[in-house]
């Protein structure tokens, strides 16, 4: 096994743990970015 072999292994590890992130951060955005809107639809008349 060459080193070339190693370090591309290494990066597709890395790629994929990065889609992973980004997968989990853009599902927990768009959750929090849900739940802010329906409490502000709930609380907005009472702030104005």
């Amino acid at each position: 096994m060459s080193k070339s072999d190693g370090t591309s292994f290494i990066d597709k590890l890395l790629d994929i743990d990065l889609m992973k992130l980004s997968l989990s951060a853009k599902t927990t955005f768009i959750c929090v970015d849900f739940i802010f809107e329906k409490i502000l639809e709930e609380n907005l008349p009472e702030l104005l």
